[in-house]
């Protein structure tokens, strides 16, 4: 498995620095075809993320963890995520992001401890190597 960290993201930088590493891991991978739903899925988790926010210091970790099967997107944050948990609970009354992420995303799952997760089932081409990107942590495991 291979984890991308962008750790302590505000809402200024969260959307552009998600959207870079997106794009670097579906050229990375082989992925050009799912950069578009992984990309808008990720970016309306975002802004329903720091929609729910008062405070303008609030960060928000994202890791990506991408393996034989799926790109995962693992968001971290100390910002309470209960209304966006209760939003997703009721699918017929979602907002339109809501809506969209659920249709673009092949499993959600929320955390008792307020971490959300997105999988996204493609299937990456993956290599045995390690990986660098800018203002990025990457782990690269053998299988």
């Amino acid at each position: 498995m291979i984890t991308i960290e962008l750790p302590h993201l505000t809402a200024e930088n969260a959307l552009t620095e998600a959207t870079g590493t997106i794009e670097n891991i579906c050229e990375e991978y082989s992925l050009q075809d799912h950069f578009g739903t992984i990309s808008l899925a990720v970016t309306e988790m975002l802004t329903q993320v720091f929609k729910y926010t008062q405070n303008t210091d609030s960060e928000i970790d994202i890791n990506f963890y991408i393996n034989k099967k799926d790109i995962v997107a693992e968001f971290n944050s100390d910002i309470d995520l209960g209304n966006i948990r209760i939003e997703f609970s009721n699918e017929d009354t979602a907002c339109d992001e809501v809506f969209t992420i659920m249709k673009l995303t092949d499993n959600i799952t929320f955390s008792d401890c307020g971490n959300i997760r997105m999988e996204f089932a493609v299937q990456p081409q993956l290599a045995s190597r390690r990986h660098e990107y800018a203002h990025q942590s990457v782990t690269s495991h053998i299988f």
